[in-house]
């Protein structure tokens, strides 16, 4: 190869890699062409010839760890391309010996996973060609085979001959489902024993949790191996006495005897423990439910089908049991009336006895509820919370007690301390609305002991950001948002600022040109220029002391909502009383789980002052280059100083600022909000709280 064809190549490689899209702290560059030239012209010296994994080693050496996988694809493209008649074919990697499943369908190439610092070690090696090369990647084989079989996967890509050896290693590693699935994805390399496989997710994991590794393996392979796990938890537990749970077994359905068979056998264990438990009744319908779930949960006839009809059969066994605990309990009963001659005052404890039992079965109707029946029931009279929340965790009811901690999250939670039920309510604090749980948290968390409110503080967060993504997703089509402030390239002009010149980008467009350095202008010169965002927002909450309750929490509502929906462009959110306090400045990059900790122990208290807000809102104005400003004020405009607020929201005006005022039209300072309207504010009235995201979501839009 000629000296000259080593320099278009290296000049080639550094253009198709800036194309390619380098990572942000790496700019492929002049330098980089120039290393690599010389680097190949070197070892053309040396060797007197240059071959395909030469020009591999050199791209790769002169490319920085972050960018090499990007570097390797981009130099195998060139060997495909233009560069392909100057080096030599290398054969085909050398597939393994057929495995015991029928494999006719290889998944597809293309992964570029990046190595850990040891893989990158041991691929260095191994393209290197350095003996120990082998030893190593048998070392981390056996200590990380998904790790192994990346490297592979790039030696492979590499060009690199004789990799049967390696391949051999990584098949005899694989002892696991997990490893299997991953391995196979990033390689397709198949295991050399199934039977050790079998073997251990047997001992290591549920049935479901095997059927679901083993799904991934199927849908990548075309192979069967559902129905080998199937088989061979059916034949083990057979043997050890160990048959999988019904709801593992209902949940991992394969067209074979042995699942037919392993269903009815774990179906039979579930009947005798519903027949031991204290209410036979109950235990046998919830049964039937589950089943019918089941049924309704497989498309495939030969699934539904046995799942339907076992739930028919336990619905009918659930009827006669509930049939034989009615006659008893009527049997009860007379024997007591036949007992009121001896005994008159029997009668007015028989009457009381009834009621209970009436009460009772009233009870565990409402504990087998929906969320919604338990929440409008509790909401409308008197219910014992402990007996409720015994008999709700009893039917395993997360509806049922989530209803609960969101109508009376400290009465619930002082129930379920004294039940041992705390890790239960915790559990199914995310069950039913959201919004809900939020609510009630703003109106009871202060009731609760500080330990455990640090303890439920954990999950209503999680609520709250879950809360916040729904709106933003549903108000504003997705999180995306705007674009960042970016930077294009224009041609320096006098009195531009100097430190913004590109000098990379100006040498290559000099040398693009021929030019010499007498001939050069200032439009050769090519800077920096940042393009301004579309829209700057700044929002005010006012949380004085009569914002309180539910306003507080559809202020953090609306809060979250725009801090996901605008984090891409200018946006600052700010809460003030007689004080302000900053959630986000304009220019800053935050955390939004950490803001949400933040909103989830705001307190409403203090007087109305809104003048520092605004000298803030006007600092963040100040910093951003957006087209478009606005300024939006969740507030009830009871302001104690007025005046300077209003002086400053006329000076906001006057830097083109757009101004929305958002006040409950039940409860708001009439004169304030005259004044704020004569100066070109627009005041927004809502009807009731619900409306307000709804409100700045247009706000927002018509800006």
């Amino acid at each position: 190869m000629e000296i000259e064809e080593i320099e278009r190549f290296a000049t080639e490689f550094v253009e198709r890699l800036r194309r390619a899209g380098a990572p942000e702290d790496f700019k492929p560059s002049i330098r980089q062409s120039i290393a690599l030239a010389r680097l190949l012209e070197a070892m053309k010296l040396r060797k007197g010839k240059l071959d395909k994994e030469d020009f591999i080693r050199a791209a790769l050496a002169v490319t920085p760890p972050e960018a090499k996988d990007l570097a390797l694809d981009v130099v195998q493209e060139m060997m495909g391309g233009s560069y392909s008649n100057i080096f030599h074919r290398l054969r085909a990697f050398p597939f393994l010996p057929p495995f015991p499943l029928q494999l006719p369908i290889p998944i597809g190439g293309g992964y570029n996973e990046g190595l850990s610092e040891r893989g990158r070690k041991v691929f260095s090696k191994a393209i290197a060609g350095n003996p120990q090369a082998m030893r190593d990647f048998k070392k981390l084989a056996e200590e990380n085979p998904v790790e192994a079989a990346k490297v592979f996967n790039k030696l492979e890509r590499a060009g690199i001959a004789n990799l049967d050896n390696y391949a051999g290693i990584i098949s005899s590693s694989i002892r696991s489902l997990e490893d299997f699935y991953q391995v196979f994805s990033v390689s397709r390399i198949l295991p050399s024993n199934l039977e050790d496989i079998l073997n251990h997710a047997y001992r290591n994991y549920p049935l479901d949790k095997a059927y679901r590794l083993a799904d991934k393996i199927d849908s990548i392979a075309n192979s069967n191996m559902r129905e080998l796990i199937i088989k061979h938890y059916w034949e083990m537990g057979k043997k050890e006495g160990n048959i999988p749970s019904l709801r593992e077994v209902a949940s991992s359905p394969a067209p074979i005897k042995e699942w037919r068979q392993m269903l009815d056998a774990s179906l039979r264990m579930e009947i005798e423990r519903a027949l031991r438990s204290e209410d036979p009744a109950r235990a046998l319908t919830e049964l039937a439910k589950q089943l019918k779930a089941y049924s309704d949960y497989c498309q495939e006839e030969w699934c539904s089908k046995p799942l339907r009809a076992a739930s028919k059969k336990v619905a009918k066994m659930a009827y006669e049991a509930s049939k034989r605990e009615g006659e008893e309990k009527m049997r009860e009963i007379e024997r007591e009336l036949m007992k009121e001659r001896l005994e008159p005052t029997l009668k007015s404890k028989i009457s009381h006895k009834l009621r209970g039992i009436k009460g009772r079965q009233n009870l565990d109707k409402l504990a087998r509820s929906s969320y919604n029946d338990v929440y409008d029931e509790l909401g409308q009279g008197k219910v014992n919370i402990e007996e409720l929340l015994k008999r709700a965790a009893k039917f395993n009811n997360r509806e049922a007690m989530a209803a609960m901690a969101h109508r009376d999250l400290n009465a619930t939670l002082e129930a379920a301390k004294k039940l041992g039920l705390v890790d239960k309510v915790l559990d199914s604090l995310s069950a039913g609305p959201g919004e809900n749980l939020l609510k009630e948290w703003y109106r009871s968390r202060k009731k609760i002991d500080s330990m455990m409110r640090h303890i439920v503080k954990r999950y209503v967060k999680e609520v709250l950001l879950d809360v916040g993504r729904g709106y933003a997703v549903s108000k504003f089509g997705g999180l995306e948002g705007g674009p960042l402030p970016s930077f294009m390239l224009k041609p320096y002009e006098p009195g531009d600022d100097p430190s913004l010149v590109d000098l990379e980008e100006s040498i290559e467009n000099i040398l693009a040109q021929g030019k010499i350095p007498k001939y050069l202008r200032y439009e050769d010169l090519l800077m920096r220029e940042e393009e301004r965002g579309k829209i700057a927002i700044v929002l005010l909450n006012d949380i004085s002391g009569s914002m309180a309750g539910e306003k507080l929490f559809y202020m953090s509502i609306c809060s979250l909502m725009l801090l996901y929906a605008f984090r891409r462009e200018d946006l600052a959110v700010a809460f003030f009383e007689s004080d302000t306090y900053k959630v986000k400045n304009i220019d800053e990059n935050i955390n939004i789980e950490d803001i949400a900790d933040e909103l989830l122990d705001l307190e409403a208290f203090g007087g109305t002052c809104v003048s520092r807000a605004l000298l803030w809102a006007e600092e963040q104005f100040n910093k951003t280059k957006a087209k478009a400003k606005a300024l939006v004020l969740l507030s009830d405009c009871a302001f104690y100083d007025y005046e300077e607020a209003l002086a400053l929201t006329t000076r906001l005006k006057r830097m083109n600022t757009l101004i929305f005022v958002v006040t409950p039209k039940w409860s708001y300072e009439e004169n304030i909000v005259k004044a704020l309207r004569s100066i070109g504010t627009v005041v927004v009235h809502v009807n009731n709280l619900e409306e307000l995201p709804d409100i700045l979501t247009t706000i927002t839009n018509s800006i």
